[in-house]
């Protein structure tokens, strides 16, 4: 039988076709919700990651035009990045209220750096760092969603649920630092 995801309202919820908890929602506990698109959504997120601190280095080992095309392809990657987390935040009340809880805000329209070599070659050890820990994290909370999906017992779904939850913090806190260094402005003015 396949229902619609259960999602709580909040900011991040376009969409008129939200779920009626009364008629078409599944029963399953709604601090952990299980839309298989939330897997697929945290994988590009976490591609679109990898790809930015690619082109960046990318960007901070050239110059001129070569140079400008690598920051301009990080950039549009930043695009795709935000508006994965823009979804993800839709569907998964417990990563909207990760992101409200370090500040992070997710605007309709992403505000493009100035093309300049923004990252200097000393800064991409921790660009690095954090696009590790931010596609670990992502990896991370799908096996929880992967494993509390097959588990059978009560208390082995809580554990599972509870550990995925944690680790969604930990993906705002981790992007929030790195919006330091990539320049990524996706933060209230």
């Amino acid at each position: 039988m396949a229902t619609r995801p259960y999602y709580q309202k909040n900011k991040y919820n376009y969409s008129s076709d939200d779920c009626d908890m009364e008629e078409e929602c599944d029963d399953d506990d709604e601090s952990c919700p299980t839309d298989p698109d939330l897997l697929l959504l945290r994988q590009n997120a976490k591609g679109e990651r990898e790809a930015i601190a690619f082109y960046l280095r990318a960007a901070a080992k050239t110059s001129g035009p070569l140079c400008e095309l690598f920051l301009h392809t990080a950039q549009d990657e930043m695009i795709h990045f935000r508006n994965s987390m823009t979804l993800l935040a839709k569907y998964d009340p417990i990563q909207a209220q990760a992101f409200e809880g370090v500040d992070i805000d997710l605007p309709d329209e992403l505000r493009k750096a100035p093309s300049t070599k923004y990252c200097p070659e000393e800064k991409l050890e921790i660009i690095d760092l954090l696009t590790k820990s931010i596609a670990d994290e992502l990896a991370a909370i799908n096996m929880y969603q992967e494993s509390y999906e097959q588990a059978s017992h009560a208390d082995v779904k809580s554990l599972f649920c509870n550990n995925g939850n944690d680790e969604k913090h930990h993906v705002a806190e981790f992007w929030k630092a790195l919006m330091v260094f990539t320049k990524e402005n996706t933060l209230k003015s």
